[in-house]
Order: structure tokens, then sequence, then C-alpha cells
């Protein structure tokens, strides 16, 4: 039961209500953004366009990428950002969904080396 604000009855009210996103699984647009998300570090620019990513990641998928690829690009691209940073005020998405191509051709390339460590 519930105080019909959220809030379970009985629940301390001085005590804020916190929502983590989770995902069960990783074969989801929703899962991606999530990955795509977690993967920023500090001080890159947190800002993540949820709807944008998953049209990208949607339509990737239909033009027949796998959800592993789709991961390994995202996995790619912060590996590059790490190696070469963007300035501070560039959304790291609009990064993302301009090198898609060129990720998406990398990983198909690639596909064997998903360890990022050995990646060069």
């Amino acid at each position: 039961m519930s105080d019909g604000w959220g809030k379970p009855l009985g629940a301390d009210e001085a005590s804020t209500m916190t929502a983590k996103m989770t995902t069960k699984t990783k074969n989801t647009m929703l899962a991606l953004v999530y990955h795509f998300n977690k993967s920023i570090e500090y001080p890159m620019n947190s800002e993540v366009n949820a709807l944008a990513l998953s049209k990208t990641f949607k339509t990737l998928r239909d033009g027949g990428a796998s959800y592993d690829e789709l991961h390994s690009m995202i996995d790619r691209f912060f590996y590059e950002i790490k190696k070469k940073p963007l300035p501070y005020d560039v959304p790291l998405w609009t990064v993302f969904i301009k090198r898609k191509d060129n990720l998406l051709s990398w990983v198909t390339r690639n596909n064997s080396d998903n360890n990022v460590s050995e990646w060069i």
C-alpha cells in the first residue's frame, strides 16, 4: 500500500525516494542507452538524449547490427574518447551518433576483439 504519492505507508517523510535505473537484459534499446549512460566518466559531459540514442540503436538494429555489436560500438567509442578527450561542452551522444558508421565498420572488421584492453 502507498499513500497515493508514491511513498509506502509508514515511510519516513524526511527521506527521499530515489529511482535507480536498472535493466535485466542487455538486449533492449533501453539497455543500450543505459550502457552508454553508465560508461560516461567524470569530467565528461554527462547529458544523454535517450530518445535520439534509442532511435539510432533501432536504426542500426534494423540495418542488421547485433546487440553485441552495439555494445562493442559503445565500448569502442568510450575507449577512443579516453584516448583523445572531447571538449567538455560537447555532448557525447551527438558525437556517438555522428561516428556511428565508423564505429560499426570498426566493430564488424574486428568482431573477435571484444577485449577492450587489446584495442589499438
